[in-house]
């Protein structure tokens, strides 16, 4: 009996070491939704240009189809290249993108937000170092 109180105490024990462990690697700061500063001197306009030379070639299929597609990726393809183009930085600016409004679907708000989220990927990869 003494043998197994050892051995749960022990394993009681090496838990709270893990659990603690965890915890203390935890940090108490909220995250407030921006991305961290760069670790290297660029400046944010400097990480935020290359992000837009790396994808100046990309398209929705390129990245991925991270929202899937309808038929043949036409409207998603539009509206990664037109986020493109206009340099949209949120995807919340990804409605009414268009002037003919016909062009306004679904599908060119979800490539327009693929753009959006592959220059934000592409920004915080740089930022990790």
């Amino acid at each position: 009996m003494n043998i197994l109180k050892r051995i749960l105490i022990g394993t009681s024990v090496a838990g709270l070491g893990i659990s603690l462990t965890i915890v203390s690697g935890c940090s108490s700061q909220k995250d407030d939704g921006y991305l961290s500063p760069p670790s290297d001197p660029q400046t944010a306009e400097q990480v935020a240009q290359k992000a837009k030379q790396e994808l100046a070639s990309a398209t929705y299929t390129s990245v991925g189809k991270p929202f899937g597609c309808d038929t043949d990726c036409k409207d998603e393809e539009l509206g990664f290249a037109e986020a493109r183009q206009d340099g949209v930085t949120r995807s919340e600016d990804c409605t009414n993108r268009f002037s003919d409004k016909s062009l306004m679907t679904n599908a060119t708000q979800d490539g327009c937000r693929a753009y959006v989220q592959a220059r934000n990927a592409s920004i915080a990869s740089r930022r990790k170092g």
